[in-house]
């Protein structure tokens, strides 16, 4: 136990890292251009390369990690990697298309109250972002692989990577690109991560890494389409929520976008910290007790998810009793003013009720994923979209910035509820295992 211990707190300690350069660089952003016009766009367009460059990068990872996870050899594993490199490339030229054919007028829907000095730059910061999105994407399917492989540690330095190339830049070009300066360094920091996953890939499989190209048709080979489009509506559904959330926020004026943005930054750290780490360490392992025994799975889901929710109910009590004094110590210097301390602590004093199930939410999704129930997850970041959008609509107006703020809160939450129900009755509705599955799924987990 000591040694397996010892084992995963690295992984806690990698992801720490990510955090407190994360951290260094929203200081470093913010105290360039506070909560300015700039900024608003800059968290606007990041949207769509969360969407078009993290979440479809996602979607694929956690299809492949669920339909490789019996694959044991890197042999097997690169044979299916080149069938799902050559999904995404399909994929990243529709993305191509929508971003340079429609960008522009989406923005324009989404966000009216930009002034058009806003939409110039949206539009013009829209093009920059496709390469990254390209790298970003690539990067979470080798990740997911190495994850098969048992090998997570690479994937978890990216997000230190792409850090302090985007610090750098801002540092260095602020002053002749202005805000653009952070799009070249995610653009650079994207390209590292893609290049150092590859080169772990590599010498995890020696020969088979090249050979596998030749053999991506195999009849064997998983089949990703179908579940990768499923899940992709759900990410629409995710970007769908984010981006209304955001629609709805810049009628309170300039900088409460980038409010919203930096409160988020702050309840999504003990996410990054904690459960991110747990959670992509035991998918693996969920998938392959829930292929075998999926009651076994779910004890397995209840034993690590009730942590996880207990975990998410400390630390929003401390978030919600010290909001104020942790916006003004983490963001308060440079351009970030008083005024624009007290609007993000307002925000972030609401959001942090969010965060015991955001804690749960991740590892009931991978379990439904485990059982290839790609449509229950969808479904439930529809249902948190449609939930943001109709609550929104009726406290926004009566409670103001705190009544989207509540909106996004009581959204949020039901998702992991909904999934929750669908697994159990999933679960449920399945013959009991044979005695030998059980103990064989038992010794695993």
């Amino acid at each position: 136990m000591i040694k397996k211990t010892l084992k995963f707190a690295r992984y806690p300690l990698l992801s720490g890292f990510a955090l407190l350069f994360g951290f260094a660089r929203e200081l470093t952003v913010s105290s360039h251009f506070g909560l300015s016009q700039e900024l608003d766009v800059y968290v606007a367009v990041l949207g769509f390369y969360t969407f078009f460059g993290v979440q479809i990068g996602n979607v694929l990872e956690m299809v492949f990690i669920s339909k490789s996870a019996s694959f044991s050899t890197p042999e097997a594993v690169n044979v299916q990697l080149a069938k799902a490199v050559m999904v995404l490339l399909l994929m990243n030229g529709l993305v191509a298309g929508i971003l340079f054919g429609g960008g522009g007028h989406m923005l324009q829907r989404i966000f009216p109250n930009f002034t058009q000095q806003q939409q110039d730059l949206g539009a013009a910061m829209l093009g920059y972002l496709f390469l990254a999105i390209v790298f970003a994407n690539l990067s979470g399917l080798y990740r997911a692989a190495l994850n098969v492989l048992r090998v997570f540690a690479p994937g978890m330095l990216g997000g230190s990577i792409i850090s302090l190339c985007s610090i750098a830049a801002v540092l260095l070009f602020s002053q002749d690109l202005g805000i653009q300066a952070l799009l070249f360094g995610f653009l650079v920091g994207n390209s590292l991560v893609l290049l150092l996953v590859i080169a772990v890939m590599v010498r995890h499989s020696g020969r088979s890494f090249w050979t596998a190209w030749k053999n991506w048709r195999r009849e064997h080979s998983i089949v990703l389409w179908r579940p990768a489009l499923i899940v992709l509506f759900g990410e629409l559904s995710y970007q769908g929520y984010t981006l209304t959330e955001r629609s709805f926020a810049s009628d309170f004026g300039t900088g409460t976008i980038s409010a919203f943005f930096y409160a988020w930054a702050l309840v999504n750290i003990p996410v990054a910290l904690v459960v991110m780490p747990v959670s992509n360490v035991a998918y693996p392992q969920l998938a392959q007790t829930f292929a075998n025994a999926p009651r076994q799975g779910l004890k397995l889901l209840y034993r690590h998810g009730g942590m996880l929710l207990g975990y998410g109910v400390l630390i929003a009590i401390c978030l919600s009793l010290f909001s104020d004094w942790i916006v003004r110590t983490v963001f308060m210097r440079g351009k970030f003013t008083a005024d624009d301390a007290l609007l993000t602590s307002q925000i972030l004093a609401a959001l942090v009720f969010v965060l015991p199930f955001m804690c749960f939410s991740r590892i009931v999704r991978y379990s439904l994923y485990s059982l290839s129930n790609y449509l229950a997850p969808t479904l439930a970041l529809f249902l948190g979209w449609a939930l943001m959008t109709g609550l929104a609509t009726l406290l926004s107006p009566r409670y103001g910035i705190r009544g989207l703020a509540y909106a996004s809160v009581i959204s949020i939450s039901a998702e992991p509820l909904a999934m929750l129900l669908s697994l159990v009755l999933s679960v449920r509705s399945q013959p009991p295992e044979p005695v030998q599955v059980l103990a064989t799924a038992s010794r695993k987990s």
